[in-house]
């Protein structure tokens, strides 16, 4: 999905919860069992359970080195209403398992599922009697499957082998893996029907980005053939990629983030601007920041990386700050982020809903694997503390399958003189280059 049509399904969204009353200083906190989370739902036996009853019921989201849940919380401790992310989730021992293809990050495409294809003609190879005589039988009439995949910018074509007779051929491998990346992201894609050796017949042949093909959301395209494959006949595909493993210790998140004031039913930069709000109190090592700029959330100034107080170790039974805490040696990386929703001007007695846009990438040192962007919108509820902590927000999750949605935010980052060291640093400059290219300073 892209950022448009989710940020489109989030304003109907505010149709529903933005219409609210804004709450005040005034109105009495929340009451005690709500800030309190009284069932932990996470993740560390790899089941993840969103916390459904919270806000809109929690989202899955899988891409190829990313997992995310939301509405997450840890039973007696400060977490109500978390994003979760895990990162990598594959140790160096296992083998890869087949995921769907991430298409912010370079990505290697492994293989390809076929789950439907037209009847084919017998043009010499697929008739009843040559089947019987060649011991096929009548699988004979079924097609011969093969997938070839080009580069339209640069590259050689790539294929599979020969899918058994069938008109579905689920996991083929590609002879030799294909290289996805930014600047070659879209391929010219043939469904090939091979009736018999030297006898190849195109079925279809068309341009697409296999990262819009995903194990989760399969793509049809109609064959225009219909002469020879009949009317309303199509293939439906996906693509598939083997999850990279990072060592977990190299894993970390670069966050990018942009905040709006909810006022009434919309949540945007005009009802920002109109609010009278033009910044909001930072904490940390940044004191102010303004509504509707983007910002890297470097929480020390001195990392690009999330604040490492929100990274733990996981080992499938219990999660640790440091690795002498998860002692078994099986372990992934595990972020989890809860930005504020509600936010109180000094001075003021009313609390304001807020809607938080972010990007964040999913690092191994200084590569980009993953691309994810989400938000998280205040939904009227009452605050639980000082920090305007919610037991329930409304969480929108996809994967990012266009680096041009985000690059309005990313390549126009606030300078801060803060942050100046983390901007610095060759994880931080390696997003840049991948999403803004070498050249697109600030």
């Amino acid at each position: 999905m892209k950022l448009r049509d989710a940020l489109l399904g989030l304003s109907a969204m505010c149709l529903l919860t933005c219409l609210q009353p804004a709450r005040s200083q005034d109105n009495p906190p929340a009451a005690p069992e709500l800030c309190t989370c009284l069932q932990s739902n996470w993740p560390l036996d790899n089941s993840w359970n969103p916390n459904a009853p919270k806000g809109n019921p929690g989202q899955h989201l899988q891409t190829g080195n990313v997992e995310v849940w939301t509405h997450g919380c840890v039973k007696g401790g400060t977490d109500l209403d978390v994003i979760m992310l895990k990162l990598f989730a594959r140790s160096s021992t296992q083998s890869p398992s087949r995921s769907a293809v991430s298409a912010g990050s370079n990505v290697t495409i492994s293989s390809v599922s076929i789950y439907d294809s037209p009847a084919v003609p017998d043009l010499g190879g697929h008739s009843i009697l040559g089947g019987l005589l060649t011991g096929k039988g009548l699988t004979a009439i079924l097609p011969n499957l093969a997938v070839c995949v080009v580069p339209t910018a640069s590259g050689r074509r790539t294929c599979t082998a020969l899918c058994k007779p069938g008109h579905q051929c689920l996991a083929q491998p590609f002879v030799t893996p294909v290289q996805r990346n930014a600047k070659n992201s879209t391929f010219y894609v043939s469904i090939l029907d091979v009736d018999r050796p030297g006898s190849i017949h195109n079925i279809i042949t068309f341009k697409i980005d296999p990262t819009q093909c995903t194990t989760n959301n399969h793509c049809t395209v109609a064959v225009p053939d219909t002469a020879t494959y009949g009317n309303n006949a199509k293939v439906e595909f996906s693509f598939e990629s083997a999850p990279q493993y990072c060592n977990p210790d190299q894993a970390h998140v670069i966050q990018f983030i942009s905040s709006e004031v909810c006022n009434g039913s919309t949540c945007s930069a005009a009802t920002t601007l109109q609010s009278g709000l033009p910044s909001y109190d930072q904490g940390g090592c940044i004191k102010t920041r303004k509504f509707g700029a983007w910002y890297l959330d470097a929480p020390d100034c001195n990392s690009p990386f999330l604040n490492p107080e929100k990274e733990m170790f996981c080992n499938g039974q219990l999660c640790g700050k440091t690795l002498a805490e998860v002692p078994n040696g099986t372990y992934v990386r595990l972020v989890d982020d809860e930005p504020s929703v509600a936010y109180q001007p000094a001075g003021s007695t009313r609390v304001y809903r807020l809607q938080r846009h972010v990007v964040d990438f999913a690092m191994c040192g200084k590569q980009v694997r993953d691309v994810v962007e989400w938000t998280r919108t205040g939904d009227g509820q009452a605050f639980c503390d000082n920090h305007f902590r919610t037991s329930t927000s409304i969480y929108q999750v996809q994967a990012v399958t266009n680096l041009e949605s985000i690059k309005a935010g990313v390549c126009h980052v606030e300078a801060e003189i803060e942050n100046a060291p983390a901007m610095a640093d060759p994880a931080y400059l390696a997003v840049r280059k991948h999403v803004c290219g070498p050249h697109k300073t600030r």
